[in-house]
């Protein structure tokens, strides 16, 4: 006896059912291939993606973020295998068997129609001439065997109906159960991710404050490195001079100066601190290239996560749209076998002929509805096999 799935009426996933569009579909493939191929899963793939060179510290929010990224392709290929083949294979069975269904009950149909409608006797009159010609006291073992070949028949429909059933309600669980489906998976690499953020965020303001400072010391820099020029000059006689530059990015070159000869009494001291200044000048110039560098990293990281956080929103109500369409479906067959597994099997035992053709019927119209669904989803088509992973479509925006 088969069970009816436990679902929403249809007419409350019909308009989940037409609204999921092509395109709609074309984009959750090339969301989840993206997913499998171009996310960087990796850290050599994650440096790639950042633009970071080999010898630059790789931060533990770039861990993160590349285990995430893991995650995300791992429900990918779990979409691959477990629902983008299972919706158009289950799609095209169930629309042919929709079809060879018409054929099947219509045929099933006519023979209990000869049985209870071919002359002026049903099937119990015959049954019980058959009773009065062979003497006996019960139906004979002949028309037990027919009633239990019809019952034999009926066993079959509503096999073929059941097990379709629970492979459309597989589908729909593997999409929307509400721990392991991947809608929920999404959603939940998704708030990992938008926590992922906030730490790009939070050191990203970490850094910026460390900027600010390398501007002040800089300035202070620059303001000491002209007094001792002063001093120098009013020091020595120039013969000739040969500055020498140090470039900063963002703040300019300081004019390190230098000057060939010269006298005084202090001249070597000042000429000493304006080398111990130039040092200095330097370490501050190779902590802020690190500065500058890892809030670049970030700022590309941080926009990376951003739009994953983004894409999952798109892909996420599609997910929903795909998985409350096999809901539909499987609510349908499913009545469809709840339907002659009961009425169908009553029917039979009590020999309502007449109702038994009419359940037949009203079956055979489900299919054909149940056909228009999954034709919906068979007309959806798979991507061309990308050899090359660059060539995966973007994701289409909401």
């Amino acid at each position: 006896m088969a069970d009816e799935p436990n679902v929403t009426p249809a007419n409350d996933t019909d308009e989940a059912l037409t609204n999921l569009s092509k395109d709609e579909w074309l984009s959750m493939c090339a969301f989840f291939d993206a997913a499998r191929y171009k996310n960087p899963t990796t850290e050599a793939s994650m440096r790639l993606a950042l633009g970071m060179q080999a010898d630059e510290k790789f931060k533990p929010e770039f861990e993160e973020s590349v285990a995430l990224f893991g995650t995300l392709a791992t429900i990918g290929h779990d979409f691959e295998t477990k629902v983008k083949g299972q919706v158009l294979g289950l799609a095209d069975d169930i629309y042919s068997y929709s079809i060879l269904a018409e054929k099947t009950y219509g045929r099933f149909e006519e023979l209990i129609d000869k049985f209870d409608w071919d002359g002026p006797d049903g099937v119990q009159d015959k049954l019980d001439a058959l009773v009065k010609l062979w003497g006996a006291d019960k139906v004979s073992g002949r028309s037990a065997k027919i009633r239990t070949r019809i019952k034999e028949i009926l066993d079959k429909l509503v096999f073929e109906a059941s097990s379709r059933a629970e492979k459309a309600e597989a589908l729909y669980k593997t999409i929307l159960d509400p721990d392991t489906g991947l809608k929920t998976r999404v959603k939940s690499v998704q708030k990992e991710f938008r926590e992922n953020g906030k730490k790009y965020k939070a050191k990203f303001g970490e850094e910026s404050a460390d900027v600010i400072k390398f501007r002040k010391d800089v300035e202070a820099l620059q303001a000491e490195l002209k007094s001792l020029r002063k001093k120098e000059s009013d020091e020595v006689i120039v013969l000739s001079t040969s500055p020498a530059y140090l470039a900063i990015p963002l703040f300019g070159p300081l004019i390190l100066a230098g000057v060939d000869i010269g006298v005084g009494v202090d001249l070597a001291l000042t000429r000493a601190k304006i080398e111990s200044k130039q040092e200095e000048a330097k370490k501050i110039q190779a902590k802020l290239d690190t500065s500058i560098s890892f809030v670049a990293h970030y700022k590309t990281g941080e926009t990376m996560i951003e739009k994953i956080v983004a894409d999952i929103d798109v892909v996420a109500p599609q997910l929903e749209k795909l998985g409350q369409g096999w809901r539909a479906i499987a609510a349908d067959i499913g009545k469809i076998a709840h339907m002659l597994s009961e009425d169908g099997s009553q029917q039979i035992a009590q020999e309502k002929w007449d109702q038994f053709i009419v359940t037949l019927r009203t079956a055979s119209d489900m299919w054909t509805k149940v056909g228009q669904r999954a034709d919906v989803f068979r007309r959806f088509s798979v991507p061309k096999s990308i050899d090359d992973p660059s060539e995966i479509p973007e994701p289409l925006a909401a």
